[in-house]
């Protein structure tokens, strides 16, 4: 009968210890607001920049990609090589204090389980006179037939442009 009367004691209290973990709460703070715009997008129109290229000096370097480097640029095939060019540019550009480096060429030798050299070449230039474009700018930059940045998302830029020069 002592047994018995352990037993049920001893499952009350299990009971009311299982009660009171079932009662605790975690309580959360939130907090939330709304703003009413008309238009969430804001347009701005920006007289297109223009600037000269000043060539400095020719120049020339070659650069060794290692296996750990290739691997990091991520890209196979055509991919690869655009990024070993684009990286070769970048350090020429950088060990010449050069903000571009004008017409490179490229000569790239090695493999993706050793790694690459890539000897580039071409003429370090820096941006110079920079100025809003001009009137006789515009007729310019409409006879290009690349697109700008500002052109690829919409149409939009040639029309301000045109719209500001015809006052």
């Amino acid at each position: 009968m002592n047994r018995l009367k352990m037993f049920f004691v001893a499952a009350a209290m299990l009971m009311a210890g299982n009660t009171m973990a079932q009662k605790s709460q975690t309580i959360s703070s939130v907090e939330d607001t709304q703003a009413r715009v008309v238009d969430p997008f804001a347009r701005a129109y920006v007289k297109p920049l223009t600037c000269e290229l000043e060539v400095k000096t020719r120049v020339a370097k070659t650069y060794d990609f290692t296996l750990a480097e290739v691997q990091a640029m991520q890209g196979e095939g055509a991919a690869l090589f655009d990024n070993l060019r684009s990286r070769a540019v970048f350090k020429l550009a950088e060990d010449n204090n050069a903000d571009v480096i004008v017409a490179a060429t490229f000569y790239i030798k090695g493999n993706t389980s050793e790694g690459f050299h890539v000897t580039v070449k071409g003429f370090a230039a820096d941006f110079v006179k920079w100025g809003s474009a001009t009137k006789d700018d515009y007729q310019w930059i409409f006879q290009d037939g690349t697109q700008s940045t500002a052109d690829v998302q919409t149409g939009a830029a040639k029309a301000a442009i045109k719209t500001t020069t015809r006052r």
